[in-house]
């Protein structure tokens, strides 16, 4: 069967994490293709019950409208329900992510309408007014080397998501500011990173990576890297300038292989419902680091271990190649340990099938 005929369902993730085949990078571009040919009919269904939105909408450019629809801020208006947003908010907080993406190139924006201050559905831009003066001013985030992905240290979504309790309420992990100077030199670490990387690996974090978002904590010395489905392709990494570049190039490819889930189970559930795995309870203990997962996280965290196993494998030329081996060896001797046919019941019969080929991958 041609892979363009093939349905996106959890039997295309073994072969996508391989990365570096063919057919893994024919896979991950089918999957991209798919979800964003969705994204523009979800995102066509929504504004279709706005006509101010869409008649703004359709007056932007093309890349323009590709760029506002990308952003994990509307990504999540789409897939992930909210019933705290009425009508009036999501039409007007998507009238000002249509004026931000249209003042990049005017300069210029409403003030009356949406304020002194706007920033793009990415973070990427931001455009003020001074009234003193009369005056606007823009900042933009640098982006990832040579791509199109916002490195976001200052964007009004970063400072929301810093007020998140569920992510930040451990001591040490209240989220502070990098300073300008600071923001730079983690932004110049990152690129050094990504630069050293393979074309193959490049293309699949690019390919789930949308806005990478960084900031720092009180404790500078947890770094921690996540994604959540709720806001697709945002990748949140803290700390990155305390760490070597193995770590980071490791939480790169790691949360975007979430990213791969994520989009995966928009088409075709694999993974038990959050209503289940909640009801479930965090009481399994991981084989790969003894923190406590709910069914959730450890049907992904198979496929992470699993992808990042087929990352290190390449023993990237650029990175510590004691590092790589030494991940080899801690990956392998979780999937060892690993048992899942406790929880047999509660995975559907294909992702059980498919955890299990790469369970015995490592036997």
């Amino acid at each position: 069967m041609l892979l363009k005929e093939q349905n996106i369902d959890i039997r295309l993730a073994e072969k996508a994490l391989m990365f570096y085949t063919d057919e893994a990078q024919e896979l991950n571009g089918l999957i991209k293709n798919n979800f964003y040919k969705l994204v523009e009919v979800e995102f066509i269904k929504l504004i279709d019950r706005y006509p101010d939105v869409k008649r703004y909408f359709n007056n932007l450019s093309n890349l323009e409208q590709k760029s506002l629809i990308k952003a994990p801020e509307v990504l999540s208006m789409l897939f992930v329900s909210d019933e705290t947003l009425s009508n009036i908010n999501i039409n007007y907080f998507l009238l000002r992510l249509i004026e931000a993406e249209s003042a990049k190139k005017t300069g210029a924006f409403d003030v009356e309408k949406f304020g002194e201050s706007l920033w793009s559905a990415d973070g990427s831009f931001m455009i003020s007014y001074d009234s003193d003066t009369g005056s606007f001013s823009t900042f933009e985030h640098p982006t990832l080397s040579n791509t199109a992905i916002p490195q976001d240290f200052f964007s009004h979504f970063n400072l929301i998501n810093s007020k998140d309790k569920d992510h930040y309420s451990s001591e040490g992990l209240e989220p502070i500011l990098y300073s300008f100077e600071e923001a730079d030199l983690v932004a110049d670490k990152m690129n050094r990173v990504f630069d050293k990387l393979d074309e193959c690996f490049k293309n699949f974090i690019y390919t789930y990576t949308n806005v990478l978002m960084l900031k720092k904590t009180r404790n500078e010395k947890l770094f921690t890297s996540g994604t959540d489905s709720r806001h697709i392709n945002r990748v949140i990494i803290t700390n990155a300038h305390t760490v070597e570049d193995e770590v980071i190039a490791d939480a790169m490819v790691h949360e975007a292989i979430h990213g791969t889930l994520t989009i995966i189970d928009i088409f075709n559930e694999w993974q038990p419902s959050r209503k289940v795995s909640k009801a479930f309870g965090r009481k399994i203990y991981s084989p790969w680091t003894n923190n406590l997962l709910t069914i959730r996280n450890l049907v992904q965290a198979i496929y992470v271990w699993y992808g990042l196993y087929n990352f290190w494998k390449t023993k990237p030329i650029n990175l510590s190649k004691k590092y790589a081996e030494d991940r080899l060896v801690f990956i392998e001797n979780g999937f060892k340990k690993l048992d899942i046919n406790p929880y047999e019941d509660i995975i559907n019969s294909l992702t059980f099938r498919e955890l299990t080929l790469i369970k015995n991958k490592f036997i």
